[in-house]
């Protein structure tokens, strides 16, 4: 190791203590962007499928095997999504997913065959829920343990405004003319472009070149990011564990050191996942079936999108608060509660409200999620541990979906809100007992080599 002196852990190593320099803001403002374009791409199949059925003769089943697919990727996408940056590097694997989720909307556009939209909504899924699960992590790694936080949420504010972008786009682009569907899987495709500013733009993570022992170019590239910045005194021993194959994972994630906090966080993922749609598809049929004029109902489901960066924007604040552990927390208990008083009224004005009111919350509850998550694990199997955690608990969350309109056909529609609310609500109470307090705390302290 040369170039920087090394000092101890939890003084100013990495990034830690210092003003954020341009080739952060360089990197944030990729980020924020390949967001966008990432939930463009998640949301933009729902608005081309009535348009598929009418002129193509799809059926709704095959619209339904689609998203299913669509799904599947999703969850090869944080497994394998995860292990690869791993393997090559967060750059490398950020902008892979990046050209694999655009690629795939491009052709897309191109044809409107079922077979090929098998194909590429299952690798679009891959790619969006890949670069998520790399983006956190890679976010975590880049930025000083003071802020990390604040600016995973802001990152993520701008992204999700990818959501209310592509439905708008949709909204005024496919009445045009019998094609012009296309164009909004070809706005999707133009995350294309990040993948060519991002190959100068992005930096290596100097946190992964020493924990491929890679110490050299580690501390070159530390100090052309923030100059002065110094690798810690024990980056030798952060870089012995080089493996970050599956199972060096496992043995990690379900060890005596990390089983406690693996647990916790399986919980955590598996709330907010779960929480966040096991509700958002059947709202709209129920509310319908209440009375709710169908106008309504879609400018409701806009103003919510509308709201989920105004969410983020806001947590972005407490995020580095309390450890991560008491907003995440707060927020969880808060929403859930939301959920139960929701269930309590039958009326148009305050259901509509109290959907409005939640708006604020599903995205920041994803995001302090995410945050809390991409931190939890060392250097050398983070995004790996992160992809396995969050893969597994979006597949498990989707096998519960059948069981609301068993619930909603036996305790109506409190019983279902009341549920969701339990969703958020014990995770919460698992993190009061067993969950480790990691904000402003560096990488490194929190995942000391064992």
């Amino acid at each position: 190791m040369s170039g920087n002196s090394p000092i101890p852990v939890g003084s100013k190593a990495f990034f830690d203590g210092y003003k954020i320099s341009l080739i952060q803001k360089r990197f944030l403002i990729i980020a924020a962007i390949a967001y966008v374009f990432d939930q463009m791409d998640v949301i933009n199949f729902g608005f081309v499928a009535p348009v598929l059925i009418k002129n193509y003769g799809w059926t709704m089943q095959q619209v339904a095997n689609v998203n299913s697919f669509n799904m599947f990727g999703m969850f090869l996408g944080a497994i394998f999504g995860g292990w690869l940056a791993d393997k090559i590097g967060r750059k490398k694997g950020l902008l892979t997913c990046i050209l694999i989720f655009s690629l795939s909307s491009l052709l897309n556009a191109l044809f409107s065959q079922y077979n090929i939209f098998l194909v590429m909504r299952t690798l679009t899924g891959f790619g969006t829920i890949g670069m998520v699960t790399i983006a956190m992590a890679y976010i975590s790694e880049m930025m000083p343990s003071e802020f990390r936080g604040k600016y995973q949420a802001l990152t993520i504010a701008v992204g999700v405004t990818g959501m209310p972008i592509s439905s708008i786009f949709a909204k005024i682009m496919i009445p045009l003319s019998f094609d012009s569907w296309r164009y909004v899987f070809i706005l999707g495709a133009l995350g294309i472009v990040l993948v060519i500013v991002g190959a100068s733009w992005l930096k290596e993570s100097p946190r992964w070149l020493v924990a491929k022992g890679r110490f050299d170019d580690a501390a070159k590239l530390l100090d052309e990011i923030v100059p002065g910045a110094k690798l810690p005194e024990n980056a030798a021993e952060l870089g012995k564990n080089k493996d970050s194959g599956y199972l060096s994972t496992f043995k990690i994630m379900f060890s005596r050191g990390y089983i406690k906090r693996t647990f916790t966080l399986f919980m955590v993922v598996f709330g907010a996942t779960l929480g966040s749609f096991y509700l958002s598809n059947f709202y709209p049929t129920v509310h319908t079936q209440m009375g709710f004029a169908q106008a309504v109902v879609l400018n409701l489901a806009i103003c919510q999108l509308l709201l989920n960066p105004v969410g983020d924007y806001l947590v972005a604040f407490v995020s580095d608060k309390g450890g991560r552990k008491t907003p995440l927390v707060a927020l969880f208990i808060i929403y859930g509660c939301l959920f139960i008083i929701q269930g309590m009224f039958k009326t148009v004005l305050p259901i509509s409200i109290m959907l409005l009111v939640k708006g604020l919350f599903v995205s920041a509850a994803m995001t302090l999620t995410w945050t809390y998550l991409a931190e939890s694990f060392p250097t050398h199997v983070r995004t790996s541990a992160t992809g396995i955690l969050f893969g597994s608990g979006r597949l498990i969350a989707s096998f519960t979906l059948f069981t609301v309109p068993m619930i909603y056909q036996a305790y109506g529609y409190f019983g279902i809100n009341f549920v969701n609310g339990l969703i958020y609500i014990v995770p919460a109470i698992i993190v009061i007992f067993l969950g480790d307090k990691t904000a402003t705390v560096p990488l490194e302290k929190l995942n000391p080599p064992r």
